[in-house]
């Protein structure tokens, strides 16, 4: 998802399938990472923080870097499945000259989507 400029992007992703004893910070960064392999950026991550996304808590991250050539500023989560899987969010927010946009608007946005989302048992 993304606003009409394009400097708004959200991403949601669930898997599934089983990740056995892959550690969420490892899979948090493979998906960044390609994501940011598509737009010639560079990333980098705060520490885990605690997150609860349809009930479920999980890990995560302040993002910062370069997307495109712009800077930007992001957020990304992950949370655990029922019967394995994840579910992962990630929202960016790309500077072109608006300094803060993720504080100031992009964060909320991606915060309201992340509270509708609900999980069931079924795939």
């Amino acid at each position: 998802l993304s606003d009409s400029q394009g400097s708004l992007i959200l991403h949601l992703y669930g898997e599934p399938a089983d990740v056995g004893d892959q550690p969420f910070e490892q899979i948090v960064d493979s998906i960044v990472s390609e994501a940011m392999l598509r737009g010639n950026g560079v990333y980098e991550k705060s520490a885990v923080y605690a997150v609860t996304v349809g009930g479920i808590k999980g890990d995560g991250y302040n993002l910062s870097g370069t997307y495109f050539g712009a800077p930007f500023e992001g957020q990304a989560v992950i949370v655990p499945r029922k019967g394995g899987g994840f579910f992962f969010g990630m929202g960016l927010a790309l500077g072109q000259g608006e300094q803060g946009r993720w504080q100031k608007e992009g964060k909320a946005v991606f915060q309201s989507i992340l509270q509708t989302v609900q999980f069931t048992d079924k795939p």
